[in-house]
């Protein structure tokens, strides 16, 4: 003879309370965190982390820096023919602008990112903003004047050796003569794809 199991209906009553609780638990936790879900950035942390507040707006160049692209489109020719991939100098000479990985480091902790040499150098779009930050840094003035050749000097021959008779042949042989064409500006709505974080 069987017997029935006088514990199945409290145990079922305390089954379907212990469901319906975590339920309403799970209503009141999403209640909760909405306003929070609904005020997250909608950019990833990255952003904040690698860009500078500059390449978040929706105009995201200086004037002073726009001023530079004819110049810096010079220098693109000069340097590696407008193509993004040269390797210069025994390697030690990367991307579109031949920037040196020393050249990027001061570049970049002046602008207050941190963009992989390796991952990034071969980037037309950041190796701007790199030759921006590194004229800013090292010669400001000629960024306000627009001094074209001591820009360009610097950017061969660094901060020290701009002043030397290589970075003034450069100037006159290689970037002065040269016709300048406009620079094709990249979208930058989703300026953080593919970037990589030392």
């Amino acid at each position: 003879m069987k017997h029935k199991n006088s514990n199945a209906p409290a145990i079922r009553c305390g089954l379907y309370f212990s469901f319906t609780a975590v339920l309403v638990l799970a209503g009141i936790y999403l209640a909760l965190h909405k306003d929070t879900q609904a005020k997250s950035p909608a950019i990833p942390e990255i952003v904040a982390h690698v860009y500078p507040k500059a390449l978040q707006d929706d105009s995201p160049y200086p004037s002073d820096m726009k001023a530079m692209f004819p110049l810096m489109a010079a220098i693109r020719q000069a340097e590696s023919s407008d193509n993004d991939y040269a390797v210069g100098d025994g390697g030690n000479s990367k991307g579109p602008y031949q920037i040196q990985r020393a050249y990027w480091q001061d570049a970049c902790e002046y602008g207050g990112v941190k963009w992989d040499y390796d991952t990034h150098v071969n980037s037309s779009e950041l190796c701007r903003w790199v030759i921006y930050w590194y004229m800013q840094r090292y010669c400001p003035e000629a960024v306000k004047n627009l001094d074209e050749e001591r820009i360009a000097r610097t950017h061969n021959g660094g901060c020290v050796g701009w002043s030397g008779d290589k970075a003034e042949e450069y100037w006159l042989e290689k970037i002065k003569p040269k016709p300048t064409k406009p620079i094709a500006i990249t979208d930058m709505a989703t300026p953080w794809e593919g970037l990589i974080v030392e």
